[in-house]
């Protein structure tokens, strides 16, 4: 009986047919995906911008071996209005962290959690990773140093008593300017898939930390 209904339903109904096929095709597809993915970053996986998707292990490791190689022996050049520097990434403490890359990209899609619609997403439309990094926070300040000609520093509001007035005066607070960090590291970063490309930096305000009369606590 069930056979027999399903039977009639099949021949009587294109619509259920072509959703049944639509079905087999669909599932057939996704273990397809998830054999071809098995033990390998998934299809469709970037690193920076740089397809990475399909490789095993040792592949990756190799690939991000020799990126790394080119983005620490490369040096960029920085520029601002008529002025131009030469640095490479390891002169602000900037060091791509290959392991933990690695088994990031490896990792990714192959979740218990719903790694089958992750793969076929990635496949799709693309996911991007960017590679783990860290900093030397003296080594990038010291760098930074270089461009003081750009930078000024940020004066706090002050209170200082004027034996002249007999009295408090308070010397108001200056706004600075300073290079924006988060730009300049992504930049940097982005040369690991682009080594020759420029980077122009950016100027920000730095504000004091001390501002007004209620911060330094004078209320006249």
């Amino acid at each position: 009986m069930p056979y027999s209904f399903f039977k009639k339903i099949v021949v009587t109904k294109p619509f259920w047919l072509a959703l049944l096929a639509f079905f087999l095709i669909s599932l057939f597809a996704l273990i397809t995906l998830r054999i071809i993915n098995d033990n390998r970053t998934i299809l469709g996986l970037t690193l920076n911008g740089i397809k990475a998707g399909g490789l095993d292990e040792n592949q990756l490791k190799n690939f991000l071996e020799v990126q790394t190689v080119k983005f620490n022996n490369q040096k960029i050049a920085i520029a601002y209005g008529d002025k131009t520097w030469s640095l490479a990434p390891a002169d602000f403490g900037i060091k791509i962290n290959m392991d933990k890359t690695a088994s990031d990209a490896l990792a990714y899609g192959h979740e218990k959690n719903g790694s089958l619609a992750e793969q076929m997403k990635t496949l799709i439309i693309g996911q991007d990773l960017p590679p783990d990094y860290s900093i030397d926070p003296q080594k990038f300040n010291r760098s930074l140093n270089i461009f003081s000609s750009l930078q000024t520093l940020a004066k706090n509001a002050s209170l200082k008593y004027d034996p002249q007035k007999n009295d408090f005066v308070i010397t108001e607070e200056e706004t600075g300017i300073s290079v924006s960090r988060a730009k300049l590291i992504a930049d940097i970063l982005q040369t690991f898939k682009e080594p020759s490309r420029t980077i122009f930096l950016s100027l920000v305000e730095e504000k004091p930390l001390v501002t007004g009369r209620l911060d330094i606590g004078f209320s006249g």
